[in-house]
């Protein structure tokens, strides 16, 4: 699968994600912030984001498996 369209699928799947998931995954991956940044940003607990990235990331992880449709997810979990 060409990077532009695994870009575009990883995309897709981060917009479905609920809000509580998506923008601390967003923030850690995509703005680098570290947990306690994220934390005091979206003014929630430290255990609260990481709750809910490794939440995100399962999510994902799940929804990417399933639209891959056969190929190996990066972990190499399904």
């Amino acid at each position: 699968m060409a990077r532009a369209d695994r870009h575009q699928l990883v995309e897709q799947a981060l917009q479905k994600l609920p809000d509580a998931q998506r923008v601390p995954l967003v923030l850690y991956h995509l703005e680098g912030l570290s947990y306690e940044e994220i934390a005091a940003k979206l003014r929630v607990s430290l255990g609260k984001v990481k709750t809910d990235i490794f939440r995100g990331r399962e999510a994902l992880r799940k929804r990417l498996a399933t639209k891959l449709d056969g190929e190996t997810c990066p972990t190499g979990k399904s």
